[in-house]
């Protein structure tokens, strides 16, 4: 009967020395997931700050060369290698997004079509190999009625049709990334199209010194791509000192309005704190007055 007694003792006290030692295991487990997630998010913290920093040294930098034309040789343009930090890095660039097609040079404020920008895109497209009638659609995406332009054009009756059904916008993009809902561009289409496009509030100019030789050739009727990269290897870094010396060297009436300032660039940055890595993307503006301030940011590309 003690033996009995003895062997429930000994099994009681082996069940609770188990659940012990579970409990233990538990809190130990807890704590160093809380020690874990209480430096990551303080690895973020200072990842958040240092990105931040770099986009006040980028103000900075774009402000003091606001009285200059803005071409690849200028402050902010030029290619950084990466900046070490404690217990990282930060890598980044600054690109001029007036360089860039604005899709929102599409539709006017009294919501009809430019149609100098709409002939520019369509070239733009074809340039790309990319069916040009994926214009039309891009811009029954932004205009506000509900006509269709054809060929290629799709309003309501269209995207009502999809499973799942969505609205187009009928307002100006607020991001390229919009792109992905109009109909005909598939990511093999975006992927092509992004790096070319632009969603700035406003219609605005397009900077000859820093657009890549597909936008110039769009913006240019009947001038070859050929020609466009041939012009842009003569511009070099420095630029064309006058809209009139380019116009000289394409030989060709520009509708599409033209600049050599610009008022919208895209920072991107990341920065890298042990395993923890925080991208930022900032649309900074430098206004008349030479001001420079961030009016979008995201942790995602724009």
């Amino acid at each position: 009967m003690r033996s009995r007694q003895r062997g429930v003792a000994l099994l009681i006290a082996m069940v609770i020395l188990a659940l012990a030692a579970s409990i233990t295991s538990a809190i130990l487990w807890d704590r160093g997931l809380s020690v874990h997630r209480s430096a990551l998010i303080a690895a973020q913290g200072q990842a958040w700050q240092y990105d931040l920093g770099a986009e006040a040294w980028v103000e900075q930098i774009l402000r003091r060369s606001a009285d200059k034309n803005d071409t690849l040789g200028s402050p902010w343009a030029q290619h950084l290698p990466p900046l070490p930090v404690l217990g990282g890095a930060i890598r980044g660039g600054v690109e001029d997004l007036q360089g860039r097609f604005n899709l929102n040079n599409l539709v006017g404020q009294d919501g009809k079509t430019d149609g100098t920008a709409f002939a520019a895109l369509k070239r733009l497209l074809s340039l790309l190999q990319i069916d040009p009638n994926i214009a039309s659609a891009i811009v029954d995406w932004e205009d506000p009625d509900d006509n269709v332009t054809n060929p290629g054009g799709a309003e309501s009756g269209y995207y009502a049709g999809l499973d799942p059904a969505y609205a187009p916008a009928d307002a100006p993009f607020v991001s390229v990334s919009s792109l992905r809902l109009v109909k005909g561009v598939t990511p093999q289409v975006y992927a092509r199209l992004a790096p070319y496009v632009s969603a700035l509030p406003v219609a605005t100019s397009l900077n000859i010194n820093t657009a890549p030789a597909p936008v110039l050739a769009a913006v240019v009727p009947q001038l070859t791509l050929a020609k466009a990269k041939v012009l842009v290897e003569q511009r070099g870094n420095n630029g064309f000192s006058s809209i009139a010396d380019f116009k000289d060297a394409v030989h060709r009436k520009i509708d599409f309005p033209l600049s050599l300032k610009s008022s919208y660039f895209l920072l991107s940055v990341t920065t890298t704190i042990g395993s923890t890595q925080l991208s930022l993307y900032s649309v900074l503006y430098r206004g008349e007055q030479d001001q420079v301030q961030a009016i979008v940011r995201s942790f995602t590309p724009i």
